[in-house]
């Protein structure tokens, strides 16, 4: 049997960035909507030493290095208030 395939390219480029007849990066993500929004990212450098205390403290705590970040800055701003 032999198969008529000579375009098949470009239809699948179509249907893969398309669901349902909708284009996928126009539809809203699924899930809970969070009550303070994460929309800024920051990147920072880290010597050896401090990535491996962010990871023992996420570990420790169960939570994401993210999470232990907006800790840490939490702490340091109710310090300044002292």
């Amino acid at each position: 049997m032999r198969c008529l395939d000579f375009c098949s390219y470009t239809r699948y480029d179509y249907y893969v960035a398309t669901k349902g007849g909708e284009f996928i990066s126009e539809q809203k993500k699924m899930g809970r909507p969070t009550d303070s929004p994460k929309t800024t990212m920051f990147r920072v450098r880290l010597d050896d030493e401090s990535l491996e205390k962010l990871n023992e403290a996420a570990d420790a705590l169960n939570i994401s290095k993210s999470e232990v970040v907006r800790k840490g800055i939490d702490s340091v701003h109710q310090s300044l208030k002292k």
